[in-house]
């Protein structure tokens, strides 16, 4: 581990944990297990004092992992952020989607790299479908219209902001996505991340869509 400022960060493959000594700080705390939300650093006087140390994160692996780029000027740049994907159908969905952004106007492809991180935990199935766990789960940019995910998925969503719209047919980020023309107004709105509810558990995304409703629909606005 390093210090940096007033925190440690931990060694790649590892996090803190909770001390037999910290027990008493850490009321709900487990001992050997991770207390803070992010776990790769820890308050230094913490760590100094006892309180949390430095271990291996449980089925950390190193295995192929898949990037979204396009070449320039000799280079290959990252689709948006920097993110390497642990499995190619992840990859592929972004691919996808970043390139129907109407002004992106390069060529994608997916090279391979290596991804270190935690082993992905294996998605149920309903009806045939995977359902998208957190492990799984790379943001609404990897994700098809008709994808399902994990409850939890959603209501972390919702709890980062108020929703634009919340019930089970439609439950909104409260966040705007992107702009498209609604031809049934003739005019500019908004639209927002929506999914629906499926069954216990289990929710469809359904794209980005107008306010109040759950089926993406209206013009993309052209850039020149």
């Amino acid at each position: 581990m390093r210090l940096r400022g007033n925190y440690y960060l931990a060694d790649k493959g590892k996090h803190f944990v909770l001390t037999e000594k910290g027990k008493e700080h850490y009321e709900n705390g487990v001992v050997g297990e991770a207390v803070e939300k992010y776990d790769i650093e820890a308050v230094s006087w913490k760590v100094d004092a006892g309180f949390l140390e430095e271990a291996p994160i449980p089925d950390w692996i190193t295995k192929i992992g898949y990037e979204v780029v396009y070449d320039h000027a000799g280079y290959a740049l990252s689709a948006g952020n920097h993110m390497i994907f642990p499995e190619l159908e992840v990859a592929e969905k972004y691919m996808k989607n970043y390139q129907r952004k109407p002004w992106f106007d390069r060529d994608l492809y997916i090279r391979e790299t290596v991804y270190e991180g935690k082993a992905l935990k294996d998605c149920r199935e309903y009806n045939g479908k995977k359902v998208y766990n957190k492990f799984w789960y790379y943001g609404t940019d990897a994700l098809m219209i008709g994808d399902l995910v994990e409850e939890d998925i959603v209501d972390d969503l919702i709890d980062c902001l108020p929703p634009a719209c919340m019930r089970k047919s439609c439950t909104q980020l409260g966040e705007p996505s992107n702009t498209r023309i609604d031809d049934a107004v003739g005019k500019e709105r908004y639209t927002y991340e929506t999914f629906k509810y499926v069954t216990d558990g289990i929710w469809e995304y359904c794209g980005d869509c107008f306010r109040g409703e759950n089926v993406q629909r209206g013009k993309s606005i052209n850039y020149v």
